[in-house]
């Protein structure tokens, strides 16, 4: 296993949940990407960072934001927060993200994730989770 400094993670799908993730991680500075299909949304994410207001603080989190999959090159882990009906066209674009050893986390609502996955990432590769933290997108942005 490489150490934190090493290893390699995307989050891609930059809606509430895929924005709440990655500013997370960065607070413990860990080094974290953030792939947006959208390259006007990714600059503004890049320049303004992610706004994150809870009931006890506000901060900001500027992970390394990009629309460019190849720029990243093969990651460690590639966590998917795309809509289930984004999941085709998301597979797609990832295809740089994907090295031999790439662990790809599908945290969807739905169903069939599976399946499209696995047109570009082998089974063992792929797992499927549910996280129980909510969020809300204030603006894109």
């Amino acid at each position: 296993m490489r150490n934190r400094d090493q290893f390699k993670l995307t989050i891609t799908g930059p809606g509430a949940m895929g924005c709440l993730l990655a500013a997370i991680l960065y607070r413990q500075d860990c080094p974290v990407s953030l792939l947006d299909y959208k390259p006007d949304r990714a600059e503004r994410l890049k320049k303004a960072g992610i706004r994150i207001v809870s009931s006890k603080e506000a901060w900001t989190a500027f992970p390394n934001v990009t629309a460019e999959p190849e720029s990243l090159g093969p990651q460690d882990c590639v966590v998917m927060f795309v809509k289930a009906a984004q999941t085709a066209s998301a597979v797609e674009r990832m295809g740089p993200l994907i090295g031999p050893g790439t662990l790809v986390v599908s945290l969807q609502n739905g169903v069939g994730h599976e399946s499209a996955l696995s047109k570009v990432v082998k089974p063992e590769h792929i797992a499927l989770g549910v996280t129980l933290h909510g969020a809300t997108l204030l603006n894109e942005g």
